[in-house]
């Protein structure tokens, strides 16, 4: 293992876990994990060294001669990315509840209880039924 991927887009890392990378004395990149094309480039590391071949890339990464940027996706897009995936695994639990997400997202709700949630087909078309 050459470098770590510390910064994510998805998965944001928090400061006692970034130490954590830090004791193990390898340089820290960041990547993207863009699933939309409006997330490409959020998180990205910037090599600040002259390039001529792929071996220089390797040199610069593995000296640290790079610089880590990030900007926060828009709140809509993890939630959307969790509908298509539920949309390809026929998953409507996942969809449901990315629905939801996204409902509570946009509304800035915060849940104080527990929601049981129901998928109910009727025609070509799913709803979200709170129960229980």
């Amino acid at each position: 293992m050459d470098l770590l991927e510390g910064y994510n887009l998805r998965h944001p890392i928090t400061s006692e876990q970034l130490s954590a990378l830090k004791v193990m004395n390898k340089p820290i990149v960041a990547g993207s994990d863009a699933h939309f094309p409006q997330e490409i480039g959020l998180f990205r590391t910037i090599v600040r060294h002259e390039l001529s071949s792929e071996e220089d890339l390797r040199k610069a990464l593995l000296g640290g001669k790079i610089e880590i940027y990030g900007s926060p996706s828009p709140f809509y897009l993890e939630p959307l990315s969790q509908i298509v995936k539920g949309l390809k695994h026929k998953d409507l639990k996942l969809i449901g509840w990315s629905i939801l997400n996204l409902i509570r997202y946009k509304t800035n709700f915060q849940c104080k209880k527990s929601i049981s949630i129901k998928i109910v087909k009727k025609r070509n078309m799913f709803m979200i039924v709170e129960h229980g």
